[in-house]
């Protein structure tokens, strides 16, 4: 990842959808500068401190889906 996004130009926005955060969007200057993970780690070590990230937290409790029956599908192709 570092090397796709970090040879990114400084002003691309990203938007990083994995956090539960006010924040959805920033540079790459900014992820280069303030991400904790990505200051100057060596790939071996940035593999490492993500394995060691903890499981994000649970949404909360998902509805199931409906039950259908199969000639109530439509065909999309």
């Amino acid at each position: 990842m570092t090397q796709r996004v970090f040879n990114l130009p400084d002003e691309t926005l990203l938007f990083a959808g994995h956090e539960q955060r006010a924040r959805a969007v920033s540079t790459v200057l900014e992820q280069r500068r303030w991400h904790p993970l990505f200051a100057g780690l060596t790939r071996d070590e940035f593999l490492a401190q993500i394995a060691a990230l903890p499981d994000p937290p649970v949404l909360g409790h998902l509805q199931q889906p409906h039950a259908s029956e199969t000639d109530q599908l439509k065909e999309t192709t």
